[in-house]
């Protein structure tokens, strides 16, 4: 094996980089990636970025490329791969072979149906540093900013364009927020907290057309309520970037669909990040759209590349910067079980974690990131608790853990 290109240079597609070194890969690897600019972190994008304009943090240190002997290819788009000739085709017709591809190609933001009869540069979508950048220079104190979808990027972006001064208006078509990604008792801290920085929201409201006239964003709704202001942005979601894989003829849905080692259907490729459909540890198989999970596929595929295959089933792993907290997230809060709250010793709501047959399932935790790495642990490894002891927030949650591998290890 001479060659390994890996086309998409976010998270998952630098981390493979790295990780095929560090498993002792010698030969050649070439990173593509779409845009011009050096691999960055968009997390920051909806943050950070577009609140003070500055750059967003770089996803590795200065240098790192020549230290990894990593060929970087930025600028350049994969236009299509021949599987049969093993090369990859560049726009301008050029072409590039390899003996193993990895595609870490992302997701791009969903499109609204209202949006599309829009005028071009009307209506914003947040994924692109050059997107994150179009939409700060429409920003400014007192200006009207009209969020569509009040998920995860639509929640940390009300919080951020509020905190510029901007008057901001959520709309959400379910009856919560982040019901998907946080559940409903969430969604509902979520609503209220926003609500408390001056967002006015509403919920189960399904926009039908958004027009502009002289420089304002009508937006309107199925049930003829209408909303109008200054700015537009859809947040809807986000899909997997499939087309490449798709056209050559490799297997997706919801992704591109790969084996717990990030495998294809075709044994020179693996998908990772959010372009791919990955197996869970509890059943099922989907894109994850996580930094952490992007970085713990791409580890595992690299390994996977040089012969040390250790398959990885998925646990959701995120975090998120809402209302001026910091909330982290593991497995999927909504299934079986029972949802135990976890107080601080102040009386607030800390964490909730879904408990079932005795092990947690998964949970969410507001400004508590100690407390969640031990939670993390307790996941991963399934160990037993007490529910009496989990509950109570006077209780530590290392004490908690250290309780449930002392009753593993008499097991």
């Amino acid at each position: 094996m001479q060659t390994v290109a890996i086309v998409g240079a976010g998270i998952a597609g630098v981390t493979a980089c790295r990780s095929l070194r560090e498993s002792g890969f010698s030969g050649s690897i070439i990173l593509f990636g779409d845009e011009a600019q050096e691999p960055y972190d968009r997390p920051s994008l909806s943050k950070s970025t577009l609140k003070t304009g500055g750059p967003p943090p770089p996803l590795a240190k200065p240098g790192w490329e020549q230290e990894f002997d990593v060929e970087m290819r930025l600028g350049e788009r994969v236009i299509s791969v021949d599987f049969h000739a093993r090369s990859l085709v560049l726009d301008r017709q050029r072409s590039v072979t390899f003996d193993k591809l990895v595609l870490a190609v992302g997701a791009r933001a969903r499109s609204l149906a209202a949006a599309r009869s829009a005028p071009p540069g009307t209506v914003h979508v947040l994924r692109t540093l050059a997107d994150s950048a179009a939409l700060r220079e429409e920003l400014g104190a007192g200006r009207r900013v009209i969020i569509i979808g009040g998920g995860l990027i639509g929640c940390e972006l009300a919080t951020t364009v509020r905190t510029m001064g901007c008057e901001v208006v959520l709309l959400e078509s379910s009856d919560e927020l982040l019901l998907r990604v946080l559940g409903r008792k969430m969604g509902a801290w979520c609503r209220d907290r926003l609500t408390g920085l001056g967002v006015e929201i509403h919920l189960g409201v399904s926009v039908t057309s958004i027009s502009t006239d002289a420089g304002v964003r009508d937006v309107r709704c199925s049930s003829g309520r209408r909303f109008t202001g200054d700015v537009a942005i859809v947040c809807v979601g986000a899909e997997p970037s499939v087309e490449l894989a798709r056209d050559a003829g490799l297997a997706c849905n919801r992704g591109v669909l790969v084996d717990a080692c990030g495998r294809t259907d075709n044994p020179a490729v693996f998908a990772i990040g959010d372009a791919a459909s990955w197996p869970l540890r509890d059943g099922g198989q989907r894109s994850l759209e996580t930094y952490l999970n992007s970085q713990s596929q791409a580890i595992c595929a690299a390994s996977s590349i040089v012969g040390q295959a250790k398959p990885a089933p998925q646990i959701p792993i995120s975090w998120t910067e809402i209302a001026g907290s910091h909330i982290q997230m593991m497995g999927d809060v909504e299934g079986p079980g029972a949802i135990v709250e976890r107080k601080s010793p102040e009386g607030d709501a800390s964490m909730y974690l879904r408990l079932h047959n005795g092990v947690i399932q998964a949970a969410i935790s507001i400004d508590r990131a100690k407390d969640f790495a031990f939670v993390t642990k307790l996941i991963e490894r399934e160990f037993e608790v007490d529910s009496n002891m989990l509950a109570d927030g006077t209780t530590g949650m290392r004490d908690v853990f250290k309780a449930a591998s002392r009753a593993d290890v008499k097991c």
